[in-house]
C-alpha cells in the first residue's frame, strides 16, 4: 500500500470541514438577522469580534461610559467607539434617536460598535436595535452590531461572537475562528427552532426580572411613604435587575447575592430564586 494516497491529507480536510462549517454558521446568522451573508461576521467571543472590527477600522475602540458623553465637538469625537445596549451593569438600552445621534457623531471613516447581546431581554416601548434578532438591521457603513450566542440559548459551550456590519467592513474583518462547538453551536441556536426556545426562554426571563422590580418597587414605596429606608428601583432591559446602591454595594451582596459593582450597585441575574432575592434586599433595607 502506498503511504500517499493523495493530496487529501487527515490535516486538509479537517481545514475544508471548518471552512464548510463557517459558511453555515455565517449563513444561520445572516438569516436569523434578515441580511445577506456578507454582511456576517464570526469570531471566537465578542470580545474577539469587537478587536478585529477596530482593527479593520485601523484603531483600538474607546468604550462609551455614558450615552450623554458622546458627541461634542467633532475633534473630539473618537473614530471607533463601543456601546452596549442593553448595558452592563444598568441595563439600559438606547432608543433609535440616540442611536442615530450616535451614528451622526461619529466621522465618515469611523466605525460604531454596538454590542446588542442582550436585546431580546429589553421591554421599553422606546428600546431601539440596529440588529435585532428576527428584525430588519440598520445599514449605515460606520455601524457594527455585535452578540453573543444568547444567554437564553440552551448550551454549555463558550459563547461565540458574531457581527452584522456593511459587507466592505465585514470582507476585512478577520477574528479568530471559533471551534467546530461553537460553529455547531451557532446552527443550531440560530436555527428557526432554536430562536424559537430562545425567545420562549427570554420571555420567562423578562416576566421574571418584572416580577421582582415590580415587587421590590412596590416594597420600596412603602418604606418610602414610611419614612424608612428604601433603593430606588430602576428599569432594566437586560437579563437581571440593577440596584443601585452606590457605597452599599458589597454590604447588599454580601446579604443577598448578585455581582457587586464597588461604589455603585448590584446586577442580579435573573435565575430560579427571584423571591428569596426579593426577601434578602427587603431584609437588608430594614436591617
Amino acid at each position: 500500500m502506498k503511504a500517499n494516497h493523495g493530496p487529501l491529507t487527515f490535516e486538509s480536510v479537517t481545514i475544508d470541514l471548518m471552512a464548510d462549517s463557517s459558511l453555515d454558521a455565517r449563513g444561520v446568522v445572516a438569516r436569523a438577522h434578515d441580511v445577506a451573508p456578507a454582511r456576517a461576521v464570526i469570531g471566537r467571543d465578542v470580545a474577539e469580534v469587537v478587536r478585529a472590527l477596530a482593527a479593520a477600522a485601523g484603531g483600538s475602540a474607546v468604550v462609551a461610559p455614558d450615552i450623554d458623553a458622546i458627541g461634542g465637538a467633532a475633534a473630539d469625537r473618537p473614530r471607533i467607539l463601543l456601546v452596549a445596549s442593553p448595558s452592563v451593569p444598568e441595563g439600559r438600552a438606547l432608543t433609535r434617536d440616540e442611536i442615530d445621534r450616535i451614528i451622526a457623531a461619529t466621522p465618515r471613516d469611523g466605525l460604531v460598535i454596538i454590542d446588542e447581546s442582550l436585546s431580546e431581554f429589553a421591554s421599553s416601548p422606546r428600546a431601539a436595535f440596529a440588529a435585532p434578532l428576527s428584525g430588519p438591521a440598520m445599514t449605515d457603513p460606520r455601524l457594527a452590531v455585535v452578540r453573543g450566542v444568547s444567554r437564553a440559548a440552551d448550551t454549555d459551550a463558550p459563547r461565540a461572537g458574531y457581527a452584522i456590519t456593511a459587507p466592505e467592513v465585514a470582507a476585512r474583518t478577520a477574528p479568530a475562528e471559533p471551534t467546530a462547538v461553537q460553529l455547531a453551536e451557532i446552527v443550531r441556536c440560530l436555527s428557526p427552532d432554536g430562536l424559537d426556545d430562545i425567545f420562549d426562554r427570554a420571555d420567562w426571563i423578562r416576566a421574571e426580572r418584572q416580577h421582582i422590580e415590580r415587587t421590590l418597587r412596590d416594597r420600596m414605596e412603602k418604606a418610602e411613604l414610611e419614612r424608612r429606608p428604601f433603593i430606588d428601583i430602576v428599569h432594566s432591559d437586560a437579563d437581571a435587575v440593577w440596584l443601585p446602591v452606590g457605597p452599599g454595594a458589597e454590604s447588599l451582596g454580601a446579604h443577598a447575592g448578585g455581582t457587586v459593582h464597588a461604589g455603585r450597585g448590584v446586577r442580579y441575574e435573573i435565575g430560579s430564586d427571584g423571591d428569596a432575592f426579593i426577601d434578602a434586599v427587603s431584609e437588608w433595607v430594614a436591617r
